[in-house]
């Protein structure tokens, strides 16, 4: 049967001051009405009931997220008590659904990316998941691009094995990091790279035997974990092993080693939701490529992002900027250090001003 992993623990440190430790950027409406969890839930209903979705989140914002879906069965809420990165939240979901249900088929995603062709998304979903179900093997899905994004890491597709319902599926090649522009404007050319969505497809046997062979250390700590346990007892066990879990992403954990994954190229009007540029993709602009939300005015400047969460804020004259505005913080930076704005929550950690963290 197939399921939906949804891991809702991210920290959305690239949209500070917006999105806080007490409240990410999964728990925000940062595109539509409906915060980006409920956005993500709305798109698996069509085929995934939420009986059959699990949400893998933190110890500090559970209550919330359970106050967000509450037609989520309590079952269905697991509370990492530290962060440790995608892989071991995957191995837990995995380990926990397999011993559910042996014949478990899982789509891992993230709760906090936009897809703006949810139709689309669910066929390749459909299709990955019956591919999923007969073969051994661990399947992503890529992002075809459509210009050169730095913010993204990237996967190159090899030679293509065949389709599914329609839909074709490659070797993947390689795993590519984030590159510098040069490289990926090459990388849009080849026509051969696709996004690295962050989204897979596996049956969960097909993935815990991956997990056994190339992170024996976490498979150690999590062998001994029964789905079939009450919740509370789960949460304690979580509590005893995650001291002991060291942190990887499932890419570079798993995925990277393995030689039995394939990609699926799909277009299905994705982001990540990864950094302030990102709302360029996902509200209108201007004649000057202006984004302004909220009681945001810009004069006389070009390709600035303004968010005015509170009173009134005022761009004059300038280009290239993000100014966003909050009640109790301000964060003003170069449109090029999108990226780099996660560098805040060390220095104000460093500063001890983790209260607008």
């Amino acid at each position: 049967m197939n399921y939906a992993v949804v891991m809702a623990g991210g920290s959305g440190t690239r949209f500070w001051p917006v999105s806080r430790a007490h409240l990410p950027k999964q728990l925000l409406p940062i595109f539509g009405d409906d915060v980006l969890l409920v956005q993500t839930m709305k798109r698996l209903e069509p085929l995934l009931p939420p009986e059959r979705v699990l949400i893998v989140t933190g110890v500090a914002i559970a209550d919330k997220i359970s106050r967000a879906l509450p037609g989520l069965p309590a079952a269905n809420l697991i509370a990492e008590p530290l962060r440790r990165n995608t892989a071991p939240c995957a191995a837990v979901a995995a380990k926990l659904l397999a011993d559910r249900d042996p014949d478990a088929v899982l789509a891992l995603l993230p709760a906090d990316h936009t897809i703006r062709r949810p139709e689309v998304f669910r066929e390749v979903l459909a299709a990955a998941c019956q591919l999923a179900a007969r073969e051994e093997v661990l399947i992503t899905l890529g992002i075809a691009p459509d210009f050169p994004e730095t913010g993204y890491g990237y996967i190159e597709m090899a030679d293509r094995l065949g389709r599914e319902n329609g839909q074709p599926y490659h070797r993947v090649a390689a795993f590519h990091e984030k590159p510098r522009a040069e490289r990926a404007q090459a990388f849009l050319a080849a026509g051969s790279f696709l996004w690295n969505s962050g989204i897979f497809f596996f049956r969960a046997a097909t993935f815990l035997a991956a997990v056994q062979e190339h992170l024996p250390d976490l498979w150690a700590r999590i062998a001994d974990l029964s789905g079939t346990e009450p919740p509370a007892e789960i949460e304690r066990r979580l509590e005893e092993i995650y001291p002991r879990i060291e942190g990887v992403s499932i890419d570079v954990g798993v995925m990277e080693k393995v030689d039995n994954l394939v990609v699926f190229p799909a277009d299905i009007g994705w982001s990540d939701v990864g950094s302030w540029t990102a709302i360029r993709e996902l509200h209108p602009a201007d004649e000057n490529h202006n984004v302004a939300h909220g009681d945001a005015v810009i004069l006389d400047g070009a390709n600035n992002t303004v968010f005015a969460c509170d009173g009134v804020v005022v761009a004059l004259g300038v280009d290239d900027l993000i100014v966003v505005h909050t009640p109790d913080a301000t964060l003003v930076a170069r449109r090029d250090d999108a990226q780099a704005v996660k560098k805040v929550f060390d220095e104000l950690e460093r500063r001890g001003l983790t209260k607008y963290l």
